[in-house]
């Protein structure tokens, strides 16, 4: 019967801690790619925690699924990986699989362990050191031959693509071997505890074919693709493309709007765009009456739930129908 639960939980257990730890990985290269300089310690940070604690969850998951093989001593043994320490979790793993890092990869795994056991809550200590991981950083890039450029007093130091790169795909390597070694020892014991959903975060992070870095520039490709096809998509007599021409447009102001593209590529809603619609919706829907029927006309606009076959009218009816059942 132990044996039988045991079996169950690192089936569907530990299926649930893969793909997190994917979906932690695949926000921390958001919050990369979103960080356009290392001054901005916010973007630092989360990178930095969102790695330690995807990769974190990953190496316990294979620990788990190699080791683990009976619940007689299960306390003990879950309280021997209950650390923080990425650097002690991968020299576990090293005996009993050959993952096989180089310098960078193990490099980075200090860093992350460093940050996680001494910069994550340092600014809530007295003395403090202000923006330590950004500094961890930093150094960490320039020992890898990144961020060449000469640190200038007063002026932000600019997070450059090719750093960015270099990070994305050193994630992108240290999930990999993790995921392919759990894989192989799911296949040895009879456990389905790698298999992820096809089109989730997580399985973008561990199942790609060239660099982590050049999936990520897909992504984006494919978004601006789809912006150019909306700009000149053919208006036909119903539809999507019908219902998007025959509503007019804000007015928005467009030396703003490849800044604005930029941050949307790169996974943020910019601020200053929330800020002038709100601005527009003041000035233009100042009562609720107004508001409302905006929002009737706004809201289906991503709805994949919406029919755009029907006319127009038979949207509308669709989403006050679902107001009153709401209601």
């Amino acid at each position: 019967m132990y044996m039988e639960r045991l079996h169950w939980s690192k089936n569907f257990s530990m299926v649930t801690e893969v793909s997190i730890a994917g979906d932690f990985l695949y926000d921390a290269i958001t919050h990369l790619n979103a960080t356009e300089n290392l001054d901005n310690i916010s973007g630092v940070f989360r990178f930095l925690y969102n790695a330690s604690v995807g990769i974190e969850r990953l190496q316990k998951a294979l620990i788990i699924i190699t080791e683990c093989e009976s619940e007689e001593h299960l306390i003990e043994f879950v309280e021997s990986i209950t650390t923080h320490s990425l650097t002690s979790l991968h020299q576990r793993i090293e005996k009993q699989r050959k993952i096989g890092f180089n310098s960078a990869q193990i490099g980075f795994l200090h860093l992350l362990t460093s940050f996680y056991k001494n910069h994550r809550y340092n600014r809530f200590a007295l003395p403090n050191k202000l923006n330590a991981e950004r500094d961890a950083l930093k150094k960490f890039l320039k020992e890898q031959g990144k961020l060449t450029a000469k640190d200038t007093p007063f002026l932000a130091t600019y997070f450059d693509e090719d750093s960015k790169k270099f990070l994305t795909n050193l994630i992108g390597v240290i999930a990999q071997k993790y995921y392919d070694n759990l894989q192989d020892v799911c296949r040895q014991k009879n456990l389905y505890s790698y298999e992820l959903q096809w089109d989730s975060p997580a399985a973008k992070i561990f199942r790609f074919d060239s660099k982590l870095s050049a999936q990520i520039a897909d992504e984006k490709t494919a978004l601006k693709e789809l912006i150019l096809f909306l700009a000149h998509i053919t208006v036909k007599k119903g539809g999507f493309p019908r219902y998007l021409r025959t509503h007019k447009p804000l007015n928005l102001e467009r030396a703003s709007i490849p800044e604005h593209l930029h941050d949307i590529i790169n996974g943020v809603i910019p601020q200053s765009l929330i800020d002038e619609v709100a601005t527009i919706y003041e000035d233009r829907f100042d009562t609720n009456q107004k508001r409302k029927k905006r929002a009737e006309i706004i809201d289906p606009i991503g709805n994949p739930y919406v029919d755009w076959d029907f006319r127009r009218p038979l949207c509308r009816l669709r989403f006050r129908r679902r107001d009153k059942e709401e209601g």
